[in-house]
């Protein structure tokens, strides 16, 4: 045999024996004392299995959510109007009026003169001159007189004809505590548009009215009237009310809830913080005990109190978390990313 043959014998036979070459082993295995990194448990879709130290290291809360009825609501629209146009008509109306003082006080005076001429003139003192020219003068000042009471009447009549009965006797009538509200912008006047045949001014009727579609700050409203005249942009039934202040200005567009009838829908309540949202939609995750949690997908629904209303997929006494959402989404999510190991 030659002799470079057995060299290599002697070195392949010397390697096997020690186990394998550096060269020819593993990169990555830094042999058998190497730590490894810890990979995310990998989480069933839709699931999240947490040990106890995650639980509270990620700071769960879970609530118990109970049963409630919502009651049936109608929704619509509305806005908030000025009422500076209600304040020109009480100035106008004001003016107005001090014309008829001061002509009903010429008209008296005229009147007074005439007879006094009249009187004269039987007596056969003045001549007939006279007497015409104060029967001329009362004359102007009875057409004048009446002008300025017509005058009164058609700033009351239009103001009906924009504004209705009950807003007409508002602004234009003696001073109330509702006008100084509406004034000091303590209220506000709100005109909403309801569907035909919607009739809010029952006494089992609550009408809500809230800007943004915030329902949780809802605000009651109170009723003053039908209006006479329609909505711009909404058909339907207009009507008057008006609202607290706070969180409202002239010329707003506001949205409207109108509760009425007995029942409603049967459902849960819980906090807006047990929303977690994913794909464009809503879910939350129950509570299973023993550190494991299920997301379900919502239909939440605005109710009052700042809460949401669900009455499909979800039981009374179920517990859901609601503090902790988005950690639970992304432990859910970690566990279903491939680790490095995976993609060999």
């Amino acid at each position: 045999m030659p002799r470079h043959r057995t060299s290599g014998l002697l070195i392949l036979c010397l390697l096997t024996s020690l186990g394998g070459s550096p060269l020819l082993a593993d990169d990555d295995d830094d042999g058998p004392t190497a730590s490894r990194p810890s990979k995310p448990v990998k989480q069933k879709p839709g699931s999240v299995q947490l040990t106890r130290e995650q639980q509270s290291a990620a700071g769960l809360i879970s609530q118990m959510v109970s049963s409630v009825t919502l009651q049936n609501e109608t929704t619509s629209f509305g806005k908030v109007l000025d009422i500076q146009p209600l304040l020109e008509l009480r100035a106008r109306l004001r003016a107005a009026q001090a014309d008829v003082d001061v002509a009903s006080a010429a008209l008296k005076l005229a009147e007074k003169n005439r007879q006094r001429i009249q009187a004269l003139y039987k007596a056969d003192i003045i001549a007939g001159r006279e007497l015409t020219q104060a029967e001329a003068q009362w004359q102007s000042d009875f057409t004048r007189e009446q002008g300025a009471r017509r005058h009164v009447e058609e700033i009351h009549r239009e103001a009906q004809h924009v504004w209705g009965d009950a807003l007409e006797r508002l602004a234009l009538g003696n001073a109330s505590e509702l006008l100084g509200s509406l004034t000091s912008h303590s209220r506000y006047l709100v005109q909403i548009t309801l569907p035909y045949g919607t009739d809010p001014s029952g006494l089992k009727s609550k009408v809500w009215v809230a800007r943004d579609f915030d329902r949780a700050r809802a605000v009651p409203a109170e009723m003053i009237s039908a209006a006479p005249q329609t909505d711009d942009l909404v058909q339907g039934e207009t009507w008057f009310l008006h609202v607290p202040g706070e969180h409202l200005r002239a010329g707003m567009r506001i949205n409207v809830w109108v509760t009425s009838g007995p029942g409603g829908r049967q459902g849960v309540s819980l906090p807006v913080s047990a929303i977690v949202w994913h794909a464009g939609k809503p879910w939350v995750y129950t509570d299973n005990h023993n550190g494991s949690y299920s997301r379900v997908a919502v239909d939440p629904q605005p109710a009052p109190s700042k809460a949401l209303f669900i009455d499909t997929g979800m039981a009374p006494g179920t517990r859901v978390v609601v503090t902790g959402t988005q950690t639970l989404l992304s432990e859910e999510f970690r566990g279903a990313i491939p680790s490095e190991d995976d993609s060999r």
